[in-house]
């Protein structure tokens, strides 16, 4: 940030330079016969520039000379130009989506404000660097009345309670589950380099598999345009372990009339018979290596090679389903089977 001083009257033993349309304002040191040039050369030093009341601004070096100290203007907390334009479609998605009211409802409004300050800042930002807030503070308009640091993002993160969090999931889940949907699940980890964080432990990292990780799952609507529910893992826990605690979470969020679309590292007895016993819909990709996978496409496999009546045209592939009870569960679930082997289960 660029630091202002309050204009001076110009000084005396100064001189005029004008330079790209500015006068620039020079204080002469002292002047010395050089021999060389066979005259007096003045030493001189810029101290400013002149406005156009004719008074000098000064730079850093006017107090070198002059030791008024007390003209040094504290520099502004806001830029004179504030960029409004995130700050305008932020308000306008927290209206629409009611996140103002429901961070209003399980905080405080000043911290409700911040919470949404913050969310702005990493979208606009992509970044979580938190140091960085008060630079982007100072020339956005904010929700906040004031800039405010990243010590306070700090506080506010560390004071953030697991049951207001999840006060706050279930009013966001319960805006966006009225009707039947199917939920789009899936999870990654995080590496983490830093210390005493009890989540952080070695596990199947994604990348740097020296270094310990932290899982993380998500759950979308089925367009995958809205996040509904997170949940944050150790990170020696699997994936199926994972699956099962969310839909434990999905269950406490009064989810009822919606589904699950997974991938095939899901894909195990022990979810099939979760996802059945809490009723809820599902849709996976089985691993291809299964013997009862096998045993579909032998059975199957003629069928689909050798006649027409399996053509998807929209695909431009051949496929067929058929039904099978799996894992003992006594319901009988749909095959899809397609000549690239790929098989999808629901």
């Amino acid at each position: 940030m660029k630091t202002t001083f309050k204009p001076v009257p110009r000084p005396s033993r100064t001189v005029l330079s004008r330079q790209n349309d500015i006068d620039k304002v020079y204080l002469t040191l002292k002047v010395e016969y050089s021999k060389e040039k066979k005259r007096s050369v003045p030493k001189r030093v810029y101290i400013g520039k002149l406005n156009d009341d004719g008074m000098l601004v000064p730079n850093r070096n006017y107090f070198d000379y002059f030791g008024e100290e007390s003209l040094l203007i504290d520099p502004p907390e806001r830029c004179d130009c504030i960029s409004v334009g995130p700050y305008l479609a932020f308000s306008k998605i927290a209206q629409k989506e009611q996140l103002d009211v429901m961070l209003s409802a399980v905080f405080d409004d000043d911290n409700a404000n911040k919470i949404l300050d913050i969310a702005s800042y990493m979208v606009v930002s992509e970044s979580n660097k938190m140091q960085y807030f008060e630079h982007y503070g100072y020339d956005h308009a904010l929700f906040s009345s004031d800039v405010f640091s990243d010590s306070t993002i700090s506080n506010i993160l560390q004071n953030l309670k697991i049951k207001d969090i999840d006060t706050f999931l279930l009013a966001w889940v319960n805006s966006h589950i009225q009707d039947t949907i199917y939920i789009a699940y899936d999870s990654t980890n995080m590496n983490c380099e830093a210390g005493n964080i009890e989540l952080v432990e070695y596990g199947h990292a994604k990348d740097c598999n020296d270094l310990p990780i932290v899982n993380l799952s998500l759950a979308y609507d089925q367009t995958n345009q809205k996040p509904l529910f997170y949940e944050i893992y150790p990170g020696s826990l699997v994936d199926n372990t994972e699956c099962r605690k969310m839909v434990e979470r999905a269950d406490r969020y009064g989810c009822k009339s919606v589904g699950f679309i997974l991938d095939r590292g899901y894909f195990s007895k022990q979810n099939i018979r979760y996802f059945e016993g809490y009723g809820y819909d599902y849709i996976v990709m089985a691993k291809g290596n299964a013997s009862f996978i096998q045993r579909v496409i032998d059975e199957s496999g003629a069928q689909v090679k050798n006649g027409y009546s399996g053509y998807l045209e929209g695909y431009e592939i051949y496929g067929v389903s058929v039904e099978k009870d799996l894992f003992g569960t006594g319901v009988n679930l749909q095959f899809s089977y397609c000549l690239n082997n790929q098989i999808k289960f629901c």
